[in-house]
């Protein structure tokens, strides 16, 4: 008779162990694929969005070299640029199929850090 190792030392010898050994095998891979397909999709995600920040980079670049745009303006310029790719394009998708008035509110929660900081909204009330 033919025994497999079972969990420790313990050989499997009923069909029932060798049952139970198999399915817990094949969770153990399912389990272990789900864990890998995220980590990649999550270092993909990061990859693309370095991608394009660095692919925008290179076009300011030569904007800034063939017009001589001065180094203030290049780094506000590149600050914009790395905060609206590092914002989640999935969120803005989201957003849009939103309801006009949830969309708005949503909008202003967002971004109500930036517009309290404008002081033409400084004395309004928050409905206005």
């Amino acid at each position: 008779m033919i025994t497999t190792v079972g969990y420790g030392d313990m050989p499997v010898n009923t069909s029932s162990e060798k049952i139970l050994a198999v399915f817990n095998i094949v969770v153990g891979v399912i389990t272990f694929s789900f864990a890998i397909g995220s980590l990649v999709s999550v270092l993909e995600n990061l990859d693309s969005s370095q991608a394009k920040l660095k692919e925008k980079h290179f076009e300011l670049n030569s904007l800034r070299k063939k017009y001589k745009i001065k180094t203030g303006l290049y780094y506000r310029i590149f600050k914009a640029l790395r905060f609206r790719i590092e914002r989640d394009e999935d969120a803005q998708k989201f957003i849009k199929t939103l309801p006009i008035n949830l969309r708005t509110d949503l909008t202003l929660e967002i971004n109500h850090e930036m517009i309290s900081r404008i002081p033409y909204f400084s004395d309004k009330s928050e409905n206005f």
